[in-house]
């Protein structure tokens, strides 16, 4: 046999070998990185084909070789999230807010997040005339999203943010109207937002249930099981323009079963405007389970 033949028998087996690991979901205790690069994949089909690049962010302990990775951050763009484009103008801060405070592990501290917090808008400017100075042109991004892992790399805290998901100059608007008057009924704030492109509004419930991502999900936290679903008591609010900023509104309570046949209790949120997943929360451990 020819060393062309061995050669080529070579390539036809690591070409097959690569094609059927592709077919199956990189567990996270092995891989978080690529396993969390396919849950992105997944749940936001409508990022690929695009040629966007990923940029991944985490952090270890130097004098630790070999620890495990318990905090990703991961950013969607048109290029790499911090390398300049040029240095003619644009806006020196990112729009985009870290979607969730991410909890260390005890013995490590993580570093101060590189996307500053959103300061509240004024409903008559936007970020852009309030907080646009000139500097480096950076790659736009469509989405962050967070991951936090425990010490068996399971993840524990999952949140996302961005333009992709949200529609800050559509919240803007109805929060301008809701502000402005504040004499506005509640079918009235359900009337406008509707107007404003939102999808999944307080009377969307069934249709919203119906759409859930819940096959999606599956092969990323076990079987699911709804135990709740309900949205933001805009009637029932003394303030209603206080919470447009601060959605997502709709909140899914689930139970997951592990192949191992764990019951796993979660915390989903899923934005107002198209039904985006927003954050996932294991109340088994996270602070930030409404216990209700």
């Amino acid at each position: 046999m020819s060393c062309v033949s061995i050669l080529r028998g070579s390539m036809v087996f690591l070409l097959f070998s690569v094609a059927v690991y592709s077919q199956e979901s990189p567990p996270v205790t092995k891989n978080p990185i690529a396993w969390s690069q396919d849950f992105l994949r997944t749940m936001y089909p409508g990022l690929g084909g695009k040629k966007y690049v990923l940029t991944v962010e985490t952090y270890l302990a130097y004098d630790q070789p070999g620890g495990l990775v318990n905090w990703l951050q991961m950013d969607v763009g048109e290029g790499a999230k911090d390398w300049p484009l040029g240095y003619r103008g644009g806006c020196a801060g990112a729009v985009i807010s870290s979607p969730l405070p991410w909890p260390a592990p005890p013995d490590l501290a993580p570093p101060t997040p590189s996307s500053p917090q959103v300061r509240p808008e004024s409903p008559s400017k936007s970020r852009y005339e309030t907080d646009c100075k000139p500097g480096p042109v950076y790659p736009k991004q469509f989405l962050t999203a967070g991951f936090s892992f425990d010490k068996t790399g399971t993840l524990v805290n999952f949140g996302a943010d961005g333009e992709f998901i949200n529609d800050r100059h559509s919240d803007n608007a109805v929060y301008a109207i809701v502000h402005a008057h504040p004499e506005m009924t509640y079918s009235e704030i359900v009337a406008t937002l509707k107007q404003h492109g939102i999808k999944y509004g307080p009377s969307d419930k069934e249709q919203f249930i119906k759409d859930l991502p819940l096959k999606q999900l599956e092969p990323f936290l076990g079987e699911l099981r709804i135990l709740s679903v309900s949205f933001h008591p805009l009637d029932k609010d003394p303030d209603p323009a206080s919470w447009i900023g601060s959605w997502p509104n709709w909140t899914v309570k689930a139970q997951a079963t592990t192949k191992e046949g764990a019951k796993v209790p979660y915390e989903m949120h899923f934005n107002h405007l198209n039904g985006y997943l927003t954050g996932i929360l294991d109340c088994r451990t996270s602070p930030w389970c409404n216990r209700d």
